[in-house]
């Protein structure tokens, strides 16, 4: 399958597009005078130029006669005109100021733009909705270059994660309009806590590497920003419903007011619920988004409050090997045994958890030079997951065992030591984060621009265990406590981002940030007492990159990156001051060339992440007697990733991409495993080992056929290659590689009505291919046996969905 997608990507490169004809002219605003630093581009395409001091302008090299240009300035509405070629070759623009400052004028310093020298993809809203049938967002960044996602549901429903370059989410960073969405302690991020958040989003823009200066948890393999502000001026309801395969049911609905006097409310509300694929992995999800602003001509107001709200049967164990042949639905948690051997599950082993966000934006633009982001942020989150416990041992929540005599009547029967017990537990998590971020955009000409931005943030945690039910209720009461202790996280950065062009083609960018951590969290001393322990990080940031315009079709970029990131949670509390962990270093480099013509567009980067002391698990147990990650002195991920579309008649598309990567321990990786034989550790040595999770090949590739406006049909493939469940390049221990498919098709049957219908269909895994798309492992020894315990995440066989949507606007 790779092979097919790599062979599509030759053929769109060496296409041959000989540009025929151009367009220049002059850009004025309303009172005639000229405006110097329009960006003019061809809608559809990377060929683009800008306004001279004269506010002229010329575009060359253009095959196509047909075309729509597009203009953009800062203080300007964007005006797009269709123009023929073939009937004239100039057109003078005037542009509109602005009646109010709007959304998509304020610059935010988390996003990269074509001159900044950074490896990014942008998706736009139409793009979001086409593909959004109620999964989660990494179901919709799935055929993204180098990414994959997972589902432990099976059905992209759920608990879900995405891997990008083979980094997973604890390295990847999200900000939803520039304020950090990652939890500040395991840096993880939940998407299951915010179900359908792809309805609320104007657009998304994923960042490959270690990308530009960001806001939270330094990124470690991709940024992900997603942008939910956006200024409707007409009222609008749109209601989506989509239901298919295991029971999966989605409504969503939509409505604004438009503009009024200055004023817009925007709603969404949504509610998820699907069976999962995997046994009881149901879901019970909802959320709802609301965002009120006020708008002038050089100030916006906006207020975003947002909720999810989840309740899933837990899935996140995997399935054991041994099962997969034979059942490949078999969910292991909840699972407990009655006296005649006979396995049962819990029916409350679930996760439950809430999260409100609140965000509060001013925009000021106080002169065409200078506009202020400010932004003001809190979320509030609580919940916990419940576990059935068969036969734990009391020592294990601070309980000392007891006698229990048993009677009949006034006579003793029995007298035993209890030291072991059923029971139901509950592991809760209540927090708090808080802070803001701002960005100072000064653009003192049309050829410089100058970010200042920063953020202070501080996240409070509480996290607690409680029995609510206990075998042996007369001495352990409901609600007994067995731990409790409190984190506070201090989080603050300051950058500064600056880019200058030199003449038409030269841009040059440097980006400083020094960021601080403060933690203060429950853990071991030195003495391996359990006390409050105190940890403050300092990091420095920098990273510069080159933009070169080859000419008004093609570009090269480079930029080299350095970032550090903090350990997580974990490895904090499992460890003390003498075995805790160093943060992560990493230097990135990455070198790219994008072309972009009327029919194809093709885009080519090198990369090469270079870590020191990335945290890895070895089996180890620490002083503490925990198994810990540790830091590995050296290690890379190298490769190239290729990406094209064609479109040789105006119906048809196709697009790929392509990603090949090494991904290596350049020191000797230390695997430790316990012997049970011996009651002894053995230590075994692996030499320019894989790391975990981190195929030599990811591609994605597909097939759009466009019927008019009334219907389009698409096939997409998607191919990830072999990937080992540790690091040890083990054939034992990995995950298969796999190739899907899935066929969509969507018709509109009343596209000049209101209101307008849409009606998709969706089948996923069109093949019914048996795949895994994640799992992990662990193993002991018994003497010269190696016992390996590995478990796997299937995914769900074909899948069908349907969608309706009524749109009102």
């Amino acid at each position: 399958m790779h092979k097919l997608y790599l062979l599509l990507l030759c053929l769109l490169v060496q296409i041959s597009l000989k540009a025929q004809y151009s367009v220049s002219g002059t850009i004025k605003n309303s009172g005639g005078q000229a405006i110097p630093g329009v960006v003019v581009k061809l809608d559809g395409s990377f060929i683009a130029t800008t306004s001279d001091p004269a506010g002229f302008y010329r575009i060359e090299k253009i095959k196509d006669p047909e075309l729509a240009l597009e203009f953009r300035m800062l203080g300007y509405s964007v005006q797009v005109v269709r123009l023929d070629l073939r009937q004239t070759k100039s057109f003078d623009c005037i542009l509109k100021e602005q009646p109010f400052l709007a959304d998509e004028v304020v610059i935010m310093g988390t996003r990269a733009d074509e001159r900044s020298g950074m490896t990014y993809t942008n998706i736009s809203k139409n793009d979001i909705a086409h593909e959004n049938f109620g999964a989660d967002m990494p179901s919709l960044l799935n055929t993204l270059p180098s990414v994959i996602s997972t589902s432990d549901a099976g059905t992209g429903i759920g608990y879900t994660g995405i891997r990008v370059r083979g980094s997973d989410a604890t390295r990847t960073n999200v900000t939803i309009n520039g304020i950090p969405y990652n939890d500040a302690e395991s840096h993880s991020v939940y998407w299951v806590n915010l179900p359908d958040i792809a309805s609320s989003a104007k657009s998304i823009q994923v960042q490959r590497g270690l990308g530009g200066s960001t806001n939270g948890a330094g990124a470690f393999g991709a940024s992900v920003n997603i942008q939910t502000n956006e200024l409707r001026g007409e009222p609008y309801a749109n209601y989506t419903f989509s239901g298919g395969s295991f029971n999966t049911l989605r409504h969503t609905f939509e409505a604004g007011t438009g503009l009024v006097r200055g004023f817009t409310f925007d709603f969404r509300g949504s509610k998820i619920t699907s069976d999962g694929f995997v046994d009881r992995a149901n879901a019970d999800l909802q959320s709802w988004f609301s965002s009120a602003a006020w708008y002038r001509k050089n100030t916006s107001l906006r207020l975003n409050i947002f909720s999810g709200k989840e309740k899933t049967y837990q899935a996140w164990y995997g399935v054991p090997q041994d099962s997969l042949a034979s059942n490949r639905r078999y969910n292991p948690a909840g699972s407990y045994w009655d006296s005649q051997g006979k396995e049962h599950f819990y029916e409350n082993e679930t996760d439950n958890y809430a999260q409100t966000h609140y965000q509060l934006f001013v925009n000021q633009e106080f002169s065409r030079k200078v506009i202020l982001s400010l932004a003001f942020h809190y979320t509030k989150g609580a919940g916990y997951y419940e576990q059935y416990r068969q036969q734990d041992k009391l020592s294990k929540y601070g309980i000392d065992n007891f006698i229990q005599t048993f009677t009949s009547g006034s006579d003793t029967l029995l007298s035993d030591t209890i030291t072991k017990s059923d029971l139901i537990r509950q592991r809760w998590l209540d927090n708090h984060f808080y802070g803001t971020v701002f960005s100072l955009t000064f653009q003192p000409d049309v050829h410089s621009k100058i970010i200042f931005g920063g953020g202070l943030n501080q996240y409070r945690g509480k996290h607690f265990g409680e029995i609510i039910w206990a075998q042996w209720g007369n001495v352990i009461p409901y609600g007994y406590r067995y731990y409790d202790n409190d984190a506070v996280k201090t989080d603050f950065n300051i950058y500064m981002k600056g880019n200058r062009q030199f003449g038409r083609k030269i841009t040059a960018t440097i980006d400083l940030q020094y960021r601080t951590v403060r933690y203060s969290f429950w853990g071991f001393n030195n003495k391996l007492e359990n006390t409050q322990q105190d940890v403050q990080l300092h990091f420095f940031n920098p990273k510069i990159a080159l933009y070169y315009q080859l000419n008004t079709l093609s570009n090269l970029f480079m930029s080299l990156s350095t970032g550090h990131r903090e350990p997580v949670r974990d490895d904090y509390t499992q460890s003390s001051p003498t075995s805790r962990p160093s943060a992560e270093k990493l230097y990135d480099f990455e070198l790219g060339y994008r072309l972009g013509k009327r029919k194809v567009e093709f885009g080519a980067t090198a990369y090469y992440m270079r870590y020191f002391n990335q945290l890895v698990l070895t089996g180890a147990i620490n002083d503490v007697g925990e198994y810990t990650r540790t830091n590995i002195p050296n290690s890379y991920r190298g490769g190239i990733e290729l990406e094209a579309t064609w479109k040789p008649i105006k119906s048809l598309r196709l697009s790929g991409n392509f990603a090949f990567s090494s991904n290596k321990i350049s020191s000797d990786f230390k695997e430790v495993l316990f012997d049970y034989q011996s009651m002894s550790e053995k230590t075994f040595v692996y030499q320019k080992a894989d790391i975990a999770f981190s195929p030599n090949m990811i591609s994605a590739g597909t097939i759009s056929y466009f019927l008019g406006k009334w219907s389009d049909i698409s096939l997409t493939g998607k191919f990830v290659g072999k990937q080992y469940l540790d690091n040890t390049s083990s054939e034992l221990r990995k995950l298969d590689p796999y190739t899907v498919f899935s066929l969509r098709y969507t018709v509109r049957p009343s596209i000049d009505l209101k209101p307008g219908t849409e009606i998709s269909l969706m089948i996923n895994n069109l093949l019914n291919v048996k795949y895994n798309s994640n799992g992990y492992t662990y193993a002991d020894l018994y003497g010269n046996q190696r016992n390996d315990y590995n478990f796997y995440f299937p995914q769900a066989g074909i899948q069908v969905m349907a969608m309706v949507k009524i749109l009102i606007d």
